[in-house]
């Protein structure tokens, strides 16, 4: 799991180095959670700020061995840097449970948005998103794999293409762009 933010920390850094504006990069990370069977809908984690107080990384022969490691070992946030962060993935994952909606995608009908992960009494942040150096970033979790409806959703290519067509419309609307027309609307049919 720790040599994904690595990755994308090295990937995010070059992207700096290559002149692209940071708040044109978005990190994602998609997952079906298997949470009580009772509960269903697509959950989107924010970084919340006050979960990413730490320096993070790791040492050891395994992780030596990634030149992605290398680079840098170790991150910490300044407070300004976890409160924009916690800020403008909210504001993207706003977009998302917009376009999720629109395309009839299965939202969580409690709060699907979410800065930690509460189990067994423990808040954290994934380490995706804790240690993540891009400003907008955000775990998707499409469905409950232990409830029966969602898992029968997941298992629907049509119903994966709404979750791919839905994310898309959302960097579109939180970019600026004009959303493509919700599947089915007079406009998509050419009228």
């Amino acid at each position: 799991m720790n040599l994904r933010w690595y990755l994308s920390n090295s990937y995010y850094r070059r992207l700096l180095a290559e002149g692209i504006d940071p708040l044109k990069v978005v990190f994602t990370s998609l997952h079906a959670d298997a949470r009580h069977p009772s509960l269903g809908g697509a959950m989107i984690y924010v970084p919340g700020e006050e979960y990413r107080r730490g320096r993070y990384g790791h040492g050891g022969p395994v992780y030596a061995s990634h030149r992605e490691v290398r680079e840098q070992p170790y991150v910490s946030f300044t407070r300004a840097e976890r409160e924009r962060a916690e800020g403008l993935s909210r504001q993207f994952a706003e977009a998302l449970l917009t376009a999720f909606r629109r395309q009839g995608v299965s939202v969580h009908p409690y709060g699907p948005v979410r800065e930690r992960i509460i189990r067994r009494r423990r808040s954290w942040v994934p380490a995706v998103l804790r240690c993540n150096e891009v400003p907008v970033e955000v775990l998707i979790e499409v469905s409950n794999l232990s409830n029966p409806a969602d898992s029968r959703l997941l298992a629907d290519p049509s119903y994966r293409q709404r979750v791919a067509d839905a994310y898309v419309e959302a960097l579109q609307r939180y970019y600026g762009g004009s959303p493509a027309p919700a599947p089915g609307s007079l406009s998509s049919k050419g009228h």
